[in-house]
């Protein structure tokens, strides 16, 4: 049951981050745009005869199209910057929850080094279970081809109680 809220709040977050983005990109947009205003074409009948061999054919239709200052391009850059580069940070980030431990597994070692014969935990950073576990809190660097966390409820005695821990195999 203690999963139900935490994952109902992910849904929340996944909704409301491009809602966010869509509506910053959008009110970027609006307050770099000045104007946009297309002038109409006169009808045919109103055209200036055709040139004669003298004159040389002059344009003078003026066109105005939307103009964007500097400004305003700034933010969606930084946007559409941030929608890349997110993943790319917060790919190595664990987060801890209040009431929670860590438990890091190192999937591999550049090195190769293994664990000795008759260990279970890893005290030199070999591949393996860590001996260090994550306190509450954001840890970063934990990249998912490298390691693992298993989060684990904390037990919690409170004072004046005695806990038995009974380990089977």
């Amino acid at each position: 049951m203690s999963g139900l809220p935490s994952s109902s709040s992910k849904l929340k977050r996944n909704k409301i981050f491009p809602l966010a983005v869509s509506t910053l990109t959008t009110l970027a947009l609006a307050g770099s745009i000045n104007h946009a205003r297309a002038n109409t074409l006169p009808s045919p009948h109103l055209q200036p005869p055709p040139p004669t061999i003298a004159q040389t054919p002059i344009n003078t239709t003026k066109i105005q199209t939307a103009s964007m200052t500097l400004w305003g391009l700034i933010p969606v850059v930084l946007v559409g910057g941030l929608i890349i580069l997110l993943p790319l940070f917060f790919g190595g980030l664990v987060v801890i929850g209040e009431r929670e431990v860590g438990i890091v597994i190192k999937k591999f070692v550049v090195s190769g080094r293994g664990l000795p014969a008759g260990r279970f935990i890893a005290l030199n950073g070999e591949a393996g279970l860590q001996a260090d576990t994550l306190a509450p809190g954001w840890h970063w660097g934990y990249w998912p081809w490298q390691y693992s966390v298993k989060k684990e409820p904390v037990v919690v005695i409170p004072q004046g109680e005695i806990a038995l821990i009974v380990a089977s195999r």
